[in-house]
């Protein structure tokens, strides 16, 4: 009898190990996967972060173009108000 007990208590022991044996194998298996899908973040918020950094710096690019036309503009808008000034004044002449 005492013998059953003992064979019955190292088969228990030995199916326990076997069971905490597959969880730790489950629980490797997911922190891979885990580590696999956090390094998977960090590189595409990494690959983000270099897309935002791109976009500012095209941001700055069209704000001083910007700034460029606005500058071409008034200079446009004098020229022509000169052209203006002139026919205006031509046109008296031709009057007189």
């Amino acid at each position: 009898m005492l013998i059953e007990q003992t064979h019955a208590s190292v088969q228990h022991l030995i199916e326990n190990g076997h069971k905490v044996k597959e969880q730790i194998a489950m629980r490797e298996k997911l922190s891979l996967q885990s580590r696999m899908i956090a390094e998977d973040g960090q590189e595409r918020m990494q690959i983000l972060t270099d897309k935002i950094q791109s976009l500012i710096i095209f941001m700055k690019n069209v704000e001083g173009n910007i700034v460029l036309l606005n500058q071409s503009f008034h200079s446009i808008t004098e020229f022509v108000n000169l052209v203006q000034e002139i026919a205006g004044q031509t046109n008296l002449l031709s009057l007189n």
